[in-house]
């Protein structure tokens, strides 16, 4: 069983949010509260790329 890290982790990964992951399994309900409502959802990588693109515009 993953630990709350590690499917926010997941979540930034995939671009959705904690709750998404864990909804419809069989995660722990107490384990899932803790779980924050939204993540980071780019890497360092992208979010520079992005930075990049928008100043190069």
């Amino acid at each position: 069983m993953p630990g709350e890290r590690t499917i926010t982790l997941l979540a930034g990964l995939f671009k959705r949010e904690p709750l998404q992951l864990v909804a419809g399994t069989d995660y722990p309900p107490a384990r899932a509260e803790r779980l924050p409502f939204v993540t980071c959802r780019y890497t360092e990588v992208e979010l520079q790329l992005a930075l990049l693109a928008r100043d190069c515009e």
